[in-house]
């Protein structure tokens, strides 16, 4: 026969074991549960959301102080041959792009306009300007510099381009009329101006001679 002790040592036994197999449960479940309550960054928002490279048919650039005007137009790529004279799919063959104006210039490569044009079109908005903000203050005031973005089913985006950020990591711009001030990095819109500057170049004004 089991004496009463030995029961009462059984059952102590066996809320130690119970207990002993929560707090491992518990323990084995705490990261889990940790990570789950772990916030998860929010991605940047597009400044063209509504826009993919493949949908612009020409890009116009225009420098209002200057009077400098670039206008660059998709045209239809020509496939490359494979082996033995099998042509490639279309979807293979790089946008190629000539200039519509100036007149005669000689057009670049179609890598430096397609690669310019992507990261313009997946530009993510690094930070949006208060709406009390002078727009002169980010070179936003009087005529500004700007890109025209006209797509295949007609629409024109206007982007107005304002100055550097105090970093010089991008830049402060406008899109279409929209009142907001936002700031986007450098790379898509610095690599299209310095088309603009290779296609139009400055022309330096000639110093008047001296009356003798």
């Amino acid at each position: 026969m089991i004496r009463r002790s030995t029961w009462m040592v059984i059952a102590l036994f066996a809320v130690l074991a119970g207990l002993a197999w929560w707090a491992r449960e518990q323990k084995q479940a705490a990261p889990e549960d940790q990570a789950e309550s772990e916030p998860t960054a929010t991605p940047m928002p597009r400044l063209l959301p509504d826009l993919e490279p493949a949908d612009v048919e020409r890009i116009v650039l225009e420098e209002p102080a200057t009077g400098r005007r670039v206008v660059l137009v998709r045209v239809q790529a020509t496939p490359t041959a494979e082996a033995e004279g099998t042509p490639a799919p279309p979807e293979a063959a790089e946008p190629q792009w000539r200039v519509e104006e100036p007149a005669d210039a000689e057009p670049p490569e179609a890598w430096r306009v397609n690669g310019a044009l992507e990261s313009l079109v997946y530009a993510r908005i690094l930070a949006t300007l208060p709406a009390d903000t002078d727009p002169a203050t980010v070179g936003l005031a009087g005529p500004a510099q700007r890109i025209l973005l006209q797509t295949r089913d007609g629409r024109t985006i206007t982007l107005w381009i304002g100055v550097s950020t105090p970093l010089q990591n991008g830049y402060y711009l406008r899109v279409d009329e929209k009142p907001d001030i936002v700031a986007v990095g450098q790379y898509g819109i610095g690599t299209l101006w310095e088309l603009l500057d290779e296609i139009a170049p400055l022309t330096a004004t000639p110093t008047p001679s001296p009356t003798p």
